[in-house]
């Protein structure tokens, strides 16, 4: 064997893997996976000296096994492997990680029976995982030709529309047409700069990154618009139209939606629409009903970050600093610190994917 691969086995039987498992490391990790060491293994896989490699070996070999047994068999030893993927991906955040490994799975369940349950949960699974990477470009941080300082760069296009997949193969499921959605507004979900003046759209240069934002955002409003008319969907879609309302300079417009948004009985939502509400009521310059907001806002989730700063600002603004600190003071005491849904929100299904893998994992025991 190569030096590359005595290195590879090496770290493999470090991870438990047997030599004659080390031959095929990437079935004896997909093994090691069913088994139930799930963290295990992906460190394994994550910790090899080649990860490359190791990632071609998981694409060649990752399917081997599938084509023997019963067709529940079959069908359960390509959920394994295709979660085991799933699984290594969700470690990752950039799409040109996580795509590959998405669409490694997809393509191992092409064959597998949409009424399977263990299929269904790894598709609801792939679908928050894939929409949950995303690329906002980067910022110029120095000179070059035809690039001013400080201006975004694009990101590249994704190579791949899993969301549209798993459409394909499961077109009544409400979630992968939010997800669709949130695809479009991950593009244009970007607030623009508070020290510069809004320039109105219709003077806007056409050919300018914020131009284009806004096309975007404008046909993000129509996919959740559309949205609406389910009752499952409407609370996240109003939440959702309301943000880019606000990115697009319309905060009274804003301000409906999230008014419809905070009906919702999921904390997630009501959260971020009175936090929200809180930031549009700012824009428009009343900062005592803001503070109302944010007020609300931290009775649905007490001592969170953003809502927190948000209060703290207004009231010390208001010529309240001691409450203001001692507000702060407060939540910075919190053990452990409470999840804050305003660091969810850009990442669409992320707060689900830890229970989804729960329940996927149950399902492939």
């Amino acid at each position: 064997m190569t030096r590359l691969v005595l290195a590879l086995v090496a770290v493999l039987v470090a991870n438990g893997v047997t030599i004659a498992q080390a031959t095929n490391p990437a079935g004896a990790l997909i093994d090691r996976y069913a088994a139930g060491d799930y963290d295990e293994a992906v460190q394994a896989y994550l910790s090899a000296p080649n990860f490359g490699l190791l990632r071609k070996e998981f694409e060649r070999r990752a399917g081997l096994g599938a084509d023997s047994g019963t067709p529940a068999a079959r069908q359960r030893q390509r959920v394994i492997a295709a979660t085991f993927a799933l699984d290594v991906a969700s470690r990752f955040h950039w799409p040109e990680d996580v795509d590959p490994l998405v669409e490694l799975g997809c393509k191992l369940l092409e064959g597998n029976d949409t009424g399977d349950v263990a299929t269904q949960l790894w598709y609801r699974t792939s679908v928050a995982v894939f929409v949950r990477a995303r690329d906002d470009g980067q910022l110029v941080t120095g000179a070059g030709p035809g690039k001013p300082l400080g201006s975004r760069v694009a990101p590249a296009k994704r190579q791949v529309d899993h969301v549209a997949h798993a459409l394909r193969r499961f077109p009544k499921e409400p979630r992968f047409r939010l997800a669709a959605a949130e695809l479009v507004a991950m593009t244009a979900d970007s607030e623009p700069p508070r020290d510069a003046e809004w320039v109105p759209t219709n003077v806007l240069d056409k050919r300018t990154p914020e131009a284009l934002r806004r096309i975007r955002a404008q046909e993000a409003i129509a996919l959740f618009e559309a949205l609406r008319a389910d009752k499952e969907l409407q609370p996240e879609a109003d939440l959702r139209i309301g943000y880019l309302r606000f990115t697009l300079n319309e905060p009274k417009v804003a301000l409906e939606s999230y008014a419809r948004a905070r009906r919702s009985d999921d904390p997630f939502i009501e959260y971020l629409a009175a936090f929200l509400s809180g930031r549009a009521l700012d824009q428009l310059k009343k900062p005592a009903e803001g503070l109302e907001r944010y007020r609300e806002a931290l009775t649905i989730a007490p001592r969170v970050q953003s809502a927190t700063n948000a209060l703290a600002a207004s009231l010390f603004l208001s010529g309240k600093p001691d409450e203001a600190y001692a507000l702060v003071a407060d939540a910075l005491s919190a053990q452990p610190r409470p999840d804050d849904p305003w660091h969810h929100f850009g990442y669409a299904d992320l707060r689900f994917i830890p229970a989804m893998f729960v329940d996927l994992r149950a399902e492939i025991r």
